[in-house]
C-alpha cells in the first residue's frame, strides 16, 4: 500500500495520462512519500493487533489511533474524516463519531482487515467504516475491498465470475452499485470504465467511483503488481488512494513491487512520540505545497 500510495501522490488531482514503460518514485529527489492512505492502514493494523480482533476493543483502539493521528495535523485529510476525528477527540465514539459521507476513508482501512482477520471480518469492517463514515455506500465499498482481499489471498486464481457474484451480493438492492458492477463487467479498459461511470477527469473521491475502478484493475492485472499500479496511476484523479488500494489487492493475489519502487521516505508509524509525528507532518505539508502549487499554476488545475 505504501508503494502504491507514494507513487500516486505526486499525480493526485491531475488528469489521466498514457501508460509509461517505467514508473519511478518522483516526489523528492527520486524518493517517494506516503499520504494518509498508508497512515490509515498502519493505524488499522495496530488496532487489530492491540485488540486481538475483539470488536469492542478494536473500536476503542481505532478511535484512539485516529484521534491522535488527527492531532498530529496530517496533510491532505478529507473533510468527512476531519469532522469524524473532531468528534473522536471530543470522546464521541463509533457509530456516533461518523458523519454522513461516502468518501474513500473506509476503503483505505479495509485492506488490512481483509488481510488480517479470519473471524468477525464483517463486524470489524462495519466498525471501521462507521467510525468515520455512516453512509451505507461507504460500508458497501469498504466491504467490497475487504472481501476481495480475503478472496484473492485464499485463492489468487479465483474465477472472475465468482468475484462478480460476490460483489453483487454485497448490496443486491442498491441499484447504483449494481449498475457500476455492470460497467465493471462490460468495460474493455480502465479508460472505457471511466467513461462508462462519467469520470472524465479521473477517479474521484466518491467511494462508488474509486472502489469499482480498483476492483476492475486488480482483477484485470491480477498478480502483476507493476501493471496494476501503473494502470491505477494512468486513471488520474485520486491516484494515491486508487494506487494504494490496487497495490493491496495485487499483493493479495501474489504481486510484488520491484526494488526501485521501495525508495520511500520514512513515515510515522504511530509508535513515535507525538512531537516527532507532528513535526514530520508539518514538513510533509510544506513539501506537498512546494510540489503541488507550482504544478497547478502551470496546468491551471
Amino acid at each position: 500500500m505504501a508503494v502504491g500510495d507514494s507513487l500516486g501522490l505526486p499525480y493526485e488531482g491531475l488528469r489521466g495520462r498514457k501508460n509509461k514503460k517505467v514508473w519511478r518514485q518522483t516526489f523528492l529527489a527520486g524518493w517517494g512519500m506516503t499520504s494518509d492512505d498508508t497512515q490509515h492502514a498502519v493505524i488499522t493494523y495496530q488496532a487489530l493487533r492491540e485488540s486481538g480482533g475483539d470488536p469492542d476493543r478494536f473500536r476503542a483502539c481505532l478511535g484512539r489511533g485516529l484521534a491522535v493521528w488527527f492531532l498530529c495535523l496530517p496533510p491532505g485529510i478529507g473533510f468527512a474524516t476531519l469532522r469524524a476525528c473532531v468528534k473522536l477527540c471530543l470522546g464521541i465514539l463509533s457509530p456516533r463519531s461518523g458523519v454522513r459521507s461516502a468518501g474513500n476513508g473506509p476503503a483505505m482501512r479495509a485492506p488490512m482487515i481483509g488481510w488480517e482477520v479470519e473471524e468477525q471480518m464483517e463486524e470489524l469492517v462495519r466498525i471501521s467504516t462507521l467510525t468515520t463514515h455512516t453512509d451505507p455506500r461507504a460500508l458497501t465499498g469498504a466491504r467490497a475491498v475487504a472481501w476481495t482481499m480475503r478472496a484473492l489471498r485464499q485463492n489468487p486464481h479465483v474465477d472472475r465470475n465468482a468475484l462478480m457474484e460476490m460483489w453483487r451480493n454485497l448490496a443486491p438492492d442498491d441499484q447504483e452499485w449494481q449498475m457500476l458492477l455492470h460497467a465493471v463487467r462490460d468495460a474493455t479498459s480502465v479508460e472505457d470504465l471511466l467513461a462508462r461511470t462519467n469520470q472524465k477527469k479521473g477517479v474521484g473521491g466518491y467511494i462508488y467511483h474509486t472502489v469499482p475502478v480498483c476492483l476492475y484493475i486488480a482483477e484485470k492485472e491480477r498478480g502483476n503488481f507493476q501493471a496494476a499500479v501503473g494502470t491505477a496511476l494512468c486513471a488520474g484523479g485520486d491516484t494515491d488512494t486508487t494506487a494504494a488500494i490496487v497495490a493491496a489487492l495485487s499483493a493479495a493475489s501474489g504481486g510484488t513491487p520491484p526494488g526501485e519502487w521501495l525508495k520511500i521516505l520514512d513515515m510515522p508509524t504511530g509508535t513515535e512520540s507525538f512531537w516527532r509525528r507532528l513535526g514530520f507532518n508539518l514538513l510533509a505539508l510544506v513539501i506537498i505545497l512546494l510540489w503541488h502549487v507550482p504544478k497547478r499554476l502551470v496546468t491551471g488545475r
